[in-house]
């Protein structure tokens, strides 16, 4: 019985600092030549110069351009961007049509 509740303890000090490290680690910087479709659904980390906004109904559509490529940057909420910003995005590598492009969890401007 003694070691059920051992067991039991350390289980959930586990799941609790997993869930603490998952909300502070960031994934790794990479240049978005390197994003490609073997990354599907995974995270990303990107800095980049903002070389576009589209306004839609309920997103923004970002253009992001480092020294190798430039990707599209999905925003769910509204942002106060400007086009010639040097921005760092945080998102998850998704398909829209035959495109790759990034769904942004996290932008900020450097």
């Amino acid at each position: 019985m003694n070691i059920e509740k051992i067991s039991l303890i350390i289980s959930f000090v586990g799941i609790v600092m997993l869930i603490f490290l998952s909300q502070t680690l960031e994934p790794k910087e990479m240049k978005i030549y390197d994003i490609n479709s073997k990354m599907l659904e995974g995270y990303v980390k990107i800095v980049g110069n903002l070389t576009d906004i589209k306004n839609l109904e309920n997103m923004q559509i970002l253009t992001v351009n480092d020294p190798t490529e430039s990707i599209k940057v999905v925003v769910y909420e509204k942002t106060n961007l400007s086009k010639g910003m040097k921005i760092e995005v945080i998102g998850k590598v998704v398909r829209y049509k035959s495109s790759i492009e990034i769904e942004a969890q996290k932008i900020k401007q450097i």
